[in-house]
């Protein structure tokens, strides 16, 4: 299966008259030809089933030829080329405003819970580009993922830990809204399922986006709260629709977490960790 980060609707984004300049070309644009990424950044991740995705450039041109544009891997990219393969060029068919860069990811040459980039550029003295879109990143990582873990989920907070201080009494219980910005990628409000309210009397515990990604070994927590305090989630188990699992900051902070999905469904047995 590919994932098609892209569907660039050149054609959309540039028309305003359509000018016939001869039998053998039509242009978008009489002026110059330009090029664009559609976006800057995208995500690929890398599974046992699924281990390509489509990158797309687009002109503002259409010709009756193919054209092939050269592309290079920038040497500020994180990934290695054991990890992943891709074209050294990009042809845009004719009579099309777009081609497609297929990139292949190697489930087994990447590690567990990190992130690669893969920096794609052209070169915008040859061929121009438009607001300078002449780059594009890819971030790459392995994803053990079955499905989406989305919804509105309740949870019940216990067994707190105070940094500093030690175990505190207090509970917390509510609902958490898990969205999923990009694959394998849940983001909520708060990384310490209220603890924070109950025994700081502080806010949610978040500095910007936060959440957890779905690896091969169990979920990884990401972002930060308010004092720059990173999180480790820990799943101590997974029965049915209820998910159980501890969770620690760098400032000494804990508890525990019962998660029961939204609407009773069943939490993917792949959350454990392998």
């Amino acid at each position: 299966m590919k994932n098609i980060f892209y569907k660039l609707g050149v054609a959309v984004l540039f028309v305003t008259t359509l000018v016939s300049c001869d039998e053998d070309r039509v242009v978008l644009n009489t002026d110059k030809e330009l090029y664009q990424f559609a976006s800057r950044t995208s995500d690929l991740p890398i599974s046992e089933v699924s281990n390509s995705g489509i990158v797309q450039l687009g002109a503002t041109n259409r010709s009756n030829v193919d054209r092939t544009i050269p592309i290079t891997v920038d040497a500020t990219s994180t990934a290695t080329g054991a990890q992943y393969t891709i074209p050294t060029s990009v042809t845009i068919p004719a009579g099309e405003f777009v081609g497609d860069i297929e990139i292949t990811g190697n489930f087994d040459e990447l590690p567990e819970g990190e992130d690669y980039t893969i920096v794609i550029t052209i070169d915008d003295t040859a061929y121009p580009v438009i607001d300078g879109k002449n780059f594009h990143v890819v971030t790459l990582f392995k994803y053990c993922g079955t499905e989406s873990l989305a919804g509105l989920h309740s949870y019940v907070s216990t067994d707190f830990i105070k940094g500093g201080t030690g175990p505190v009494p207090g509970t917390a219980s509510g609902t958490m809204a898990w969205t999923e910005p990009s694959t394998g990628m849940f983001t909520f409000p708060d990384l310490s399922y209220g603890h924070y309210g109950v025994v700081w009397n502080d806010s949610a515990a978040a500095n910007g986006t936060v959440g957890v990604q779905w690896t091969c070994n169990g979920l990884r927590a990401f972002g930060t709260d308010q004092y720059n305090d990173p999180f480790t989630y820990n799943i101590i188990s997974v029965e049915g629709p209820v998910m159980v699992f501890t969770w620690s900051n760098t400032y000494g902070d804990g508890g525990t977490v019962t998660l029961t999905r939204a609407g009773g469904e069943d939490w993917p047995d792949g959350l454990l960790a392998n």
